[in-house]
């Protein structure tokens, strides 16, 4: 009878071993990740234009992306209008969800430095307009009589 009993013991030790090993074999067969996540999708940066017209040569389009938050004076030195020219006047187009266009002027301070009250925080797909004016003695005296045309 001891024996048998003993036998009784290792059998049923090795049925729990058996059904252990192969219930976790299984049970990791049997779950699926789930392709769904609950993070939410990762939104691509918006973009901005910057269209620099030379004087002299073709225009030249600057496409950056709002990752944070962008101003004007942001986009205009990362496009490199600065280096463009030392006069010009800039314009910042905005639609509008009517499907118009409003046009800001935008001024800056001889150090190249944009007002702080035109400093626009820039929204998806604004588009800056940059163009060069010619510093030439002649020019100066056409604004001076005329005024700025």
């Amino acid at each position: 009878m001891l024996i048998g009993i003993k036998r009784l013991k290792i059998f049923v030790a090795l049925a729990c071993l058996t059904a252990v090993l192969s219930g976790c074999s299984t049970l990791s067969t049997m779950i699926k990740p789930t392709a769904k996540s609950n993070e939410p999708p990762v939104e691509e940066p918006a973009p901005y234009f910057v269209e620099m017209h030379p004087i002299i040569g073709k225009a030249k389009l600057f496409q950056g992306a709002i990752s944070q938050p962008t101003t004007v004076q942001n986009a205009l030195q990362q496009s490199g209008a600065f280096k463009m020219t030392n006069s010009m006047t800039v314009d910042l187009h905005r639609q509008l969800p009517n499907g118009g266009v409003l046009k800001l002027p935008v001024e800056f301070k001889k150090n190249r430095q944009v007002k702080y009250e035109q400093d626009y925080a820039l929204h998806p797909h604004d588009r800056i307009v940059v163009q060069a004016k010619s510093n030439s003695p002649l020019d100066k005296l056409v604004d001076q009589v005329f005024g700025e045309l």
